[in-house]
């Protein structure tokens, strides 16, 4: 009578794996160290998308405003209108300067657009938390620290 309780075929690796144990090993960690860096950076994704789309509108936002303001202290209230005015002083027509305002127009995304070339490398920073999609490590910054 057999003593044994449970027996079974033991799996038996190819002599060659045997002999390349260690070959194997750095493969299987290789392959795995390329599969968590794949499936890391799959799952940052759609938070950098969203960071550098939010990013970037507000760099547009703020170039936009500043050239804007900067051609718009250029000019004075006079210069976009032209007032004709009657021998009483009536005003008889109020018409607009078109050279005046074409030249505003032209100005301003001319300006917008060197001012976006010139920063084209702005940075941004992912907090650990929203990596790791865990509350326990997202903390607040003060205004200072950006």
């Amino acid at each position: 009578m057999n003593d044994k309780i449970y027996t079974r075929n033991r799996l038996r690796l190819p002599k060659s794996f045997q002999k390349n144990k260690r070959i194997f090993s750095v493969m299987m960690v290789l392959i795995i160290a390329f599969s968590f860096a794949y499936f890391s950076l799959k799952a940052i994704e759609p938070i950098m998308e969203k960071n550098s789309k939010s990013m970037a509108k507000s760099v547009a936002t703020k170039i936009c405003n500043n050239e804007a303001t900067k051609v718009m202290a250029n000019y004075q209230y006079d210069d976009f209108l032209n007032i004709t005015k009657d021998e009483k002083g009536n005003i008889q027509m109020v018409g607009t300067n078109i050279i005046t305002v074409n030249e505003i127009i032209s100005d301003i995304p001319v300006n917008i657009q060197e001012q976006m070339e010139k920063s084209e490398n702005n940075e941004f920073s992912i907090r650990l938390g929203s990596f790791l999609g865990s509350n326990l490590f997202a903390r607040k910054r003060s205004k200072s620290s950006y």
